[in-house]
C-alpha cells in the first residue's frame, strides 16, 4: 500500500510539474526528462539526469527537487542498483545545500530510514559471518567426535 502511495505521489507530482513546466526552457526539459526516465524504470539514467541537473543549475527553482529525487532514486525500492550510502549522503546534501526546501521533512525521514537500513545490513552481515564461524566450529566438532569414536572402537 505504501509503495502504491509513493508511486501515485510521484506520478501526480510529475503530472503537476508537466503542466507547470511546459515552457521550452532547457533546464525544465532536463528536469522532466529525468522524471520520465524514473517513470520508465530507468533508474541509473534518471539518477544521472537529476544529478547533472543539480550540477548544471544549482540555483534553479527546481534544484532542490532534483537533489531530492536524485537521492530518492538512489534508494528507491525497485532500483536493483540502489546505493544506500550514496543516497544517505545526497539526502544530507539536500538539507545542507537547500535548507528551506519543501523536501527537508521528507529528506530527514529518508535519512532516518536509510540509516536504519544500513544498520540492519551491517547487523545482517555480522550475523552471516557469525553463522559461518559456527558452521566451521560444528564441522570441527563433528571431526573430533568421529576421531573419538574411532579411538573408542580401537580400545574395545
Amino acid at each position: 500500500m505504501k509503495r502504491l502511495l509513493i508511486i501515485f505521489f510521484i506520478l501526480l507530482l510529475s503530472a503537476n510539474c508537466a503542466a507547470y513546466l511546459k515552457q521550452d526552457e532547457p533546464n525544465k526539459k532536463h528536469y522532466l526528462q529525468s522524471h520520465a526516465l524514473f517513470n520508465e524504470k530507468k533508474y541509473a539514467e534518471a539518477a544521472a539526469g537529476f544529478r547533472s541537473f543539480v550540477e548544471k543549475y544549482p540555483d534553479d527553482e527546481l534544484a532542490d527537487d532534483a537533489q531530492y529525487f536524485f537521492a530518492y532514486t538512489l534508494s528507491y525500492y525497485d532500483n536493483k542498483d540502489k546505493d544506500y550510502e550514496k543516497a544517505l549522503a545526497e539526502f544530507k546534501r539536500l538539507i545542507v545545500k537547500y535548507p528551506r526546501s519543501y523536501w527537508i521533512k521528507d529528506a530527514k525521514q529518508a535519512i532516518a530510514q536509510t540509516e536504519e537500513i544500513l544498520k540492519l545490513k551491517d547487523e545482517a552481515n555480522y550475523l552471516k559471518l557469525e553463522n559461518e564461524k559456527l558452521k566451521l566450529d560444528i564441522k570441527k566438532l563433528m571431526r573430533t567426535d568421529i576421531e573419538i569414536e574411532k579411538k573408542r572402537k580401537k580400545i574395545k
